[in-house]
């Protein structure tokens, strides 16, 4: 098994593996996830009871955490490398996602 912190190396070396090209897909993702958290933080103090905030929350931070799990899943089963950067960055969103989920059912 090989170690990669989320430069995508073997992805590109190894795209005939894997069955697709995930060049910069992490590098997108991760200015997603970092825009969203700061986006929301900043709408969270100007309105603090917003229900289209909540569910827009939701909604994004579900779908990044499922196609990092995803990226994450198919990169180690498939190419044999343990991406350290697409996990803390799943990590990050799954904490976002859990925390809105705290949110709306607290």
């Amino acid at each position: 098994m090989k170690f990669s912190y989320g430069d995508n190396y073997y992805i590109r070396r190894e795209s005939y593996v894997t069955g697709y090209k995930a060049n910069y897909r992490l590098s997108i993702y991760t200015t997603i996830a970092v825009l969203y958290a700061i986006v929301e933080w900043q709408l969270r103090i100007k309105n603090p009871d917003s229900l289209w905030v909540l569910y827009t929350g939701i909604a994004i931070s579900g779908a990044l955490s499922t196609l990092l799990v995803v990226l994450f899943t198919r990169k180690l089963l498939r190419a044999k490398v343990f991406d350290i950067g697409i996990l803390v960055v799943a990590a990050f969103c799954i904490y976002l996602f859990i925390n809105n989920l705290m949110i709306l059912f607290a």
